[in-house]
């Protein structure tokens, strides 16, 4: 009987000094929480989408006569100037005008238009015509262009229209072939020998470094998006760069609403059997970017509201208890004193990563980041009224211990 009572306050002691330990070791037990600083930082809401680079305008040029190829001149890529011959069917050439008025029609005495004010400018700029351009085929202009068709080979007549004129884009003024927004050739589809009807596509010429870009943006985002909006390109071509751009035009209508079918190349994405509805925004790039070439495929960021220099905290730091936005902020000192203190905020603009604080902190307070405040152990007279002990949470870049 003895050997049972020594056997049983040996058990009893045992138990009490684990608990004792286990105490002591619950009290001493210092918790680590990811931190970090209230700061003042560029706080943007963007809405991202995809797309592609294409040129501003493209200006096709035609084949205005039945014949065959018997030369050809223009090449994919080169740049087009004011009078260049393009291509020759039957020996007969075909030249440029820097417009974007299509030259349409064969041209009489007297006619007037935008399309003669086109050839005044290129027989004046080329030395030949002398007078007022004023878009009037007057008896001098016609007398230039029998001496500018002469000068390449070609019988002197003032009869000429679309077969011998092709309007390829402008030329900036002062420009030259290789200026930003000069015409190039971006396909040309001719080759000598070939036989071909009038009105086939011979060449397409876009503007050099005339490029947009179309992106696709959902419809949750599309609402917000407005003309002159900023943005932000990056390309898959050109890793490690971003561009900048604006928002140019906002389509009035969606690009899809359905699932795509298969094959159909059609923009969109079956989501649970519906289509994700896309909205087609332009952006144009606020300078010249010669190494950027139609095709590439494009990220955007729109920035759709943007402040600067706000006080922020990283959007995992905001927590919802009781209906109020609350940051948990650390603290040092005695043990009451050392406990994180959750602290209502008023927040302002949102972006996927940082939060504008309104009010509620101030720059430089150390904060915990995404840890919820029913895990720890607050001030019974907190907001939050939580009496539980702080569980051990994983460490991470800038933590702090309690």
């Amino acid at each position: 009987m003895r050997g049972w009572l020594i056997t049983l306050v040996l058990i009893v002691v045992a138990v009490a000094a684990a608990g004792w330990y286990l105490l002591i070791r619950d009290d001493t037990a210092t918790a680590q929480y990811e931190t970090a600083v209230v700061q003042r930082a560029d706080v943007n809401r963007t809405a991202s989408g995809s797309g592609v680079v294409r040129p501003t305008k493209t200006m096709p040029v035609r084949v205005y006569r039945r014949g065959t190829v018997t030369r050809v001149t223009a090449e994919e890529g080169a740049g087009i100037a004011a009078g260049d011959e393009l291509f020759r069917i039957d020996n007969k050439p075909t030249f440029a005008l820097a417009s974007t008025v299509p030259f349409y029609r064969a041209l009489a005495a007297d006619d007037e238009g935008s399309d003669v004010k086109a050839l005044q400018t290129l027989i004046h700029d080329l030395g030949y015509y002398k007078g007022k351009v004023d878009g009037v085929y007057n008896a001098d202009s016609q007398e230039a262009v029998r001496d500018f068709l002469e000068d390449r080979g070609q019988t002197r007549t003032e009869k000429v229209g679309p077969e011998t004129f092709q309007s390829v884009g402008a030329i900036p003024s002062g420009g030259t072939v290789d200026s930003p927004g000069a015409p190039t050739v971006a396909r040309f589809d001719l080759k000598i020998g070939q036989v071909v009807q009038p009105g086939r596509e011979a060449l397409i010429a876009v503007p050099r470094n005339g490029l947009e870009v179309v992106v696709d943006v959902n419809e949750l985002d599309i609402a917000l998006v407005r003309a002159g909006q900023k943005v932000m390109l990056t390309l898959d071509a050109l890793p490690g760069e971003s561009f900048v751009g604006v928002v140019k035009t906002v389509s009035p209508g969606m690009l899809t609403s359905d699932p795509p079918a298969a094959g159909s190349g059609a923009v969109g994405a079956n989501n649970g059997g519906r289509g994700v509805v896309t909205f087609p925004v332009t952006v144009s790039f606020d300078a010249a970017t010669p190494r950027i070439l139609s095709g590439m495929s494009v990220e955007a960021e729109i920035v759709l509201a943007s402040v600067a220099q706000a006080l922020t905290v990283p959007s995992a730091a905001v927590q919802m208890r009781g209906g109020k936005e609350v940051v948990l902020v650390a603290a040092s000192g005695s043990e009451t004193s050392s406990r994180p203190t959750p602290v209502p905020v008023t927040i302002g603009l949102r972006s996927d990563s940082t939060v504008e604080v309104l009010q509620g902190l101030s720059e430089g307070q150390t904060i915990i980041v995404g840890v919820d405040p029913d895990s720890l152990d607050l001030p019974e007279q907190g907001i939050l009224g939580v009496q539980t002990r702080p569980n051990s949470l994983p460490i991470g870049t800038g933590t702090t211990a309690y």
